[in-house]
């Protein structure tokens, strides 16, 4: 906690330069909570909420602190206390409870843009989860996969008007039982259509279905909350110590602007025993279990690695580019998915792989959690990762995540350069024709 490399890595404290807004300070701030000498304003819930939890602090720590975790067991217990969720948190919650997309389009169009055989599940061991980006963002996408997959005469079918949203964009804001309820309705529906491997092109799905699907299903309704037995965190909204106020802890400007005041208010006021705040039970990751996952989960950049390596697939045009592979958070630190994007690249024709500066689990994160509550810090951020490519010699930026790919459009916009951002599949389609 005292060493301050996340400093050297954290994205958001690289723009901001507070270290409020860097992993450090974060923890400092919530073990001033647990000991009551802060309450839980709302300059202090922004701070906690503008984390990217994209874990490059916790790979380079060297006592391996589990930030992320840290910093989702404290938005659950927000929630759970009734602290109100920032702006743009809870329009993202009402358009998902609404509508089931983080987008609020209009359920009944999720699946518009399929080929009627896809619109209505069927039994199947394999699903193919298209996800909210890929539904109404970036369907295009999505029907390069489906001929790709139709090229390699693969087996699988899609919920189409039935899928719904995983839950994730739920589960990173606190709001562990509508997540629950979210995981429990559409693991259900895959187990009642004989489902054994889930599909999906878009990471943040890919993190949640592997960390939260694949789990036993006799620990699916405990595995999200359970005692965070690291820290036991309890928070609570409001109480009557007067220390840290909003005065101190208030945005200033367009975003919030932490400085060192309240940190070391948090490190100097005595710790309070007038009031305990009410415990609240914290942790999102799912209970160990021995028996064997209800689910296996591939990316379809995964799915597409076997079949060019056993010959399903077979690129045919030559693409001469030089390529930088952004390794996103979801699909590699949070879900280990390195090489399989690599390898697809490395089957077409003429490809030259790049690497940014800081890449595989080092990889930096490109902003694209900020895009709803901070879009100019999230293409801010991306600007920099565009550059990065570019000084890397590369042509072209390619991508495994929806997110990815729309917020690096919006840095590369930001930082005034032409560059092609492309998802992977489009190259790998593009070469199949």
């Amino acid at each position: 906690m005292k060493c301050g490399l996340c400093r050297e890595v954290c994205p958001v404290f690289l723009e901001t330069g507070h270290e409020a807004m860097v992993a450090r300070g974060r923890v400092q701030l919530l073990k001033a909570l647990l000991e009551n000498r802060l309450d839980l304003s709302d300059g202090l819930r922004d701070r906690i909420y503008a984390c990217l939890s994209c874990n490059a602090c916790h790979v380079i720590c060297p006592c391996g602190i589990e930030v992320e975790e840290l910093i989702l067991a404290s938005r659950e217990a927000m929630v759970r206390a009734g602290k109100p969720l920032p702006e743009s948190q809870q329009t993202l919650r009402d358009r998902i409870v609404g509508e089931q997309n983080p987008f609020g389009e209009k359920r009944g169009e999720r699946a518009a843009w399929l080929p009627e055989k896809y619109r209505k599940p069927r039994p199947s061991p394999v699903v193919l989860h298209a996800g909210c980006a890929i539904s109404y963002a970036n369907n295009r996408v999505g029907r390069m996969i489906l001929q790709i997959l139709e090229m390699a005469g693969a087996d699988f079918m899609m919920m189409g008007d039935e899928e719904e949203c995983c839950g994730d964009p739920i589960l990173r804001m606190g709001d562990v039982e509508r997540a629950q309820a979210q995981r429990r309705r559409t693991s259900d529906a895959y187990r009642q259509w004989g489902v054994e491997t889930i599909v999906t092109p878009c990471a943040g799905c890919l993190k949640m279905f592997k960390h939260y699907y694949a789990q036993p299903a006799t620990t699916q309704d405990s595995g999200l909350s359970t005692q965070h037995s690291a820290t036991g965190l309890r928070l609570q909204a409001t109480g009557d110590r007067p220390q840290a106020t909003d005065d101190r802890l208030q945005a200033t400007g367009d975003r919030p602007q932490a400085t060192d005041y309240e940190l070391q208010a948090a490190a100097q006021t005595p710790r309070s025993e007038a009031s305990s705040p009410k415990p609240v039970a914290c942790s999102l990751k799912p209970q160990a279990s021995s028996l064997q996952p209800s689910f296996r989960v591939l990316h379809t950049l995964e799915w597409f690695a076997e079949m060019l390596a056993d010959g399903r697939l077979k690129p045919r045009q030559n693409l001469a580019k030089r390529i930088a592979y952004l390794d996103g958070c979801d699909i590699g630190r949070h879900s280990g998915v390195f090489e399989p994007p690599r390898q697809v690249l490395r089957a077409i024709p003429g490809v030259e792989i790049v690497e940014f500066p800081a890449h595989h689990e080092s990889s930096r994160c490109c902003g694209g959690p900020l895009m709803a509550g901070d879009p100019a810090m999230a293409a801010s951020i991306a600007s920099k990762r565009v550059r990065e490519a570019l000084d890397a010699s590369a042509e072209m930026i390619a991508v495994a995540c929806p997110t990815c790919f729309i917020n690096l459009k919006e840095g590369a916009n930001r930082a005034g350069v032409k560059i092609e951002i492309q998802d992977v599949t489009a190259l790998l389609h593009r070469t199949l024709k």
